[in-house]
């Protein structure tokens, strides 16, 4: 069974490259190098306690996020397409100031118990950076993530894909501790 899953899983990801016209990128193309190259040096740089932390922030500023969708209301005159990219600048804005003020400020101290080997590291910044490229896409109206191709649809946008980057995130905070706990 796992066996047929990863061939599938290999076969489907090589069709798809060979679809890539790499002289004439689109933002599927952008998303997808973004992803590998923001969480490769993303875990060189911040190290595995403050991708932790920033874990538990990304939840945090995306529940915010939501639940400012009464903004909607109060400001009439902002259209679907506005009112997503405001929702998006939210986001970020709650991100900055809940990582100076959790993260900077040592609140979450107790992450320090995570695991600190390389592969550790490179696991979380890929979980990390893919949820918060999936969260952030999910404030996005239709209208503006019809830029995007069925691939990325199925890694970040699908509310499957959501799903599976939150739950990836919080089976990473519970398992990946380190070895001898």
């Amino acid at each position: 069974m796992f066996t047929l899953l990863a061939t599938n899983l290999v076969t489907n990801a090589s069709q798809a490259f060979n679809k890539v016209n790499f002289s004439n990128p689109t933002w599927d193309v952008f998303l997808v190098l973004f992803f590998i190259t923001f969480a490769f040096l993303y875990g060189i740089f911040l190290g595995r306690d403050k991708i932790v932390s920033l874990i538990i922030v990304i939840f945090f500023s995306y529940m915010l996020t939501i639940k400012l969708s009464f903004l909607s209301k109060m400001i009439k005159n902002l259209t679907e397409s506005q009112f997503s990219i405001l929702s998006l600048v939210m986001f970020i804005l709650f991100l900055f100031i809940l990582f100076f003020l959790i993260v900077k400020k040592s609140i979450l101290s107790s992450v320090s118990n995570y695991a600190s080997t390389w592969w550790h590291v490179l696991l979380y910044s890929i979980i990390h950076t893919g949820l918060l490229i999936s969260l952030s896409l999910s404030l996005l109206n239709k209208e503006l993530l019809s830029v995007f191709g069925q691939n990325i649809r199925y890694i970040f946008i699908y509310p499957q894909a959501i799903f599976v980057w939150i739950l990836l995130s919080i089976l990473s905070l519970v398992f990946l501790k380190k070895s001898g706990e």
